[in-house]
């Protein structure tokens, strides 16, 4: 797991993975208003993205995978669970700056 998150692989998490924060409701609005919020809204994702390019120590990964040894947790509903917690502290890290 040590390329996920890759600076190649920041164009999938946009559109993959992650797609909930392109298709945000701005988003839809713009498309059928013909407005310019798109690119609004790829610049206010981007020091996000910036932040998941370049991955720390996968330390709440990791203890996650330990707990699921005893909690036996469905993998696809595991890879959820870390997406979601990812996502979290990654916003986290957003606010401390």
């Amino acid at each position: 797991m040590a390329g996920r998150w890759s600076a190649g692989t920041m164009a999938a998490q946009r559109n993959g993975r992650f797609g909930l924060l392109a298709a945000t409701p701005a988003t839809a609005t713009a498309a059928a208003t013909g407005s310019n919020t798109t690119v609004t809204d790829d610049v206010l994702l981007e020091p996000f993205h910036y932040l998941c390019a370049h991955p720390g120590k996968n330390i709440r990964s990791q203890l996650i995978e330990a707990f699921n040894h005893w909690l036996h947790v469905p993998q696809d509903k595991l890879d959820i669970i870390k997406d979601a917690i990812e996502m979290l502290h990654t916003s986290s890290l957003l606010c401390e700056c």
